[in-house]
């Protein structure tokens, strides 16, 4: 008989948001390849319904999830329902359910748990909710659970602040093929791209800004789903501008490589959390890359990529590349624990363990 495994806090199936999504689909996959001996029950929002997800092994059961407190509702919601179908093994994505992880395991369950970054420091949470995610933290950090960390930064600072340890690992990026790269709407070598969701941590007004004050002849495109923050501090600018183009998401994989793989460089503004796998995407592209001053994004880049702390010091760097004489570095080759193969075994070997 196949053991049950259960996966809460992530959106839901195809991949359609995030890193988590993509991870969670990497290992089912991986999983399916390996003839291993699980199958996956995942908590979807209702709206997955009308998207076909193929692999094997897969059941996923439809939550109604609202926003606030309501995404700690659909998480619990769904384990309670997976917990009646018979399930007892979960992986968890974020650190959200951690208060009620003691629980969990008084009920019989085991957990792995994917903290991800330090969520009570973004900005676009009130106090209330800081202080709810950084109780979160503490509740991580005291419980029995199998943590993963997705940076040795953060596995540091487990390691010191809460005397706990963990398991290091990264995110990952599809082999698409380089020589293959299809022709965008763009003119090669022409415009800056970034890719985000669009919160105020991930600089985006900060990034925009600059551009617009920049002397740059080339184009800004920007990628990613809009939020209400966006809208009301960002899109005013956007529209005001006739060198910044907003495409919204774009969830075909290997059109967002290939207007990735076209730019003159990457924009990453991600000033909170881990490891992220648009930069780890970034890398692999191997297109110049502009990153946000962080030791996140300095232990994957380090010095093979441009960094700024406010909109003068990237605005400066975006016009360099004006400057024909200008040699720009392209990022190294990032190593086998990038890689989703790797990435995907290491949790399956969790499991195996849990």
């Amino acid at each position: 008989m196949k053991v049950k495994i259960g996966i809460l806090s992530i959106h839901g199936l195809p991949p359609r948001h995030g890193a988590f999504e993509q991870t969670v689909d990497q290992i089912i996959m991986q999983a399916n390849q390996n003839n291993s001996n699980f199958n996956f029950y995942v908590g979807c929002e209702k709206k997955f319904r009308e998207f076909d997800y193929k692999r094997k092994n897969v059941k996923r059961i439809y939550i109604n999830k609202f926003k606030g407190p309501g995404v700690i509702l659909f998480g619990l919601s769904t384990f309670i329902v997976l917990y009646i179908m018979g399930v007892r093994n979960f992986m968890v994505f974020g650190y959200a359910l951690s208060p009620f992880f003691k629980l969990m395991e008084i009920l019989g369950c085991s957990i792995i748990c994917n903290v991800d970054g330090f969520e009570w420091r973004r900005s676009k949470w009130g106090t209330l909710a800081k202080s709810y995610f950084k109780f979160c933290e503490y509740c991580a950090g005291k419980s029995n659970a199998k943590l993963i960390f997705d940076s040795s930064v953060i596995t540091r600072y487990y390691s010191i602040i809460h005397k706990k340890n963990g398991h290091e690992i990264f995110y990952g990026t599809e082999n698409f093929n380089l020589k293959k790269v299809r022709q965008t709407k763009f003119k090669n070598k022409d415009y800056f791209v970034v890719v985000m969701r669009m919160e105020p941590e991930n600089n985006i007004k900060t990034i925009v800004e600059a551009f617009h004050k920049s002397n740059s002849k080339k184009r800004l495109v920007i990628i990613g789903p809009s939020t209400s923050y966006f809208d009301k501090n960002v899109l005013k600018i956007i529209n005001n501008s006739n060198k910044i183009h907003y495409l919204g998401p774009v969830y075909d994989r290997e059109k967002l490589f290939d207007l990735r793989h076209g730019s003159l460089a990457y924009i990453h503004g991600h000033s909170v959390g881990g490891t992220n796998p648009t930069l780890v995407e970034a890398c692999y592209v191997k297109r110049p890359i502009i990153a946000f001053d962080t030791l996140f994004n300095r232990e994957v880049l380090g010095n093979h990529g441009y960094y700024f702390k406010n909109i003068y010091d990237l605005k400066d760097c975006i016009e360099k590349f004006e400057n024909t004489n200008f040699k720009s570095r392209i990022p190294k080759k990032l190593s086998k624990n990038y890689e989703w193969d790797t990435i995907s075994n290491q949790y399956l070997k969790l499991l195996n363990n849990n």
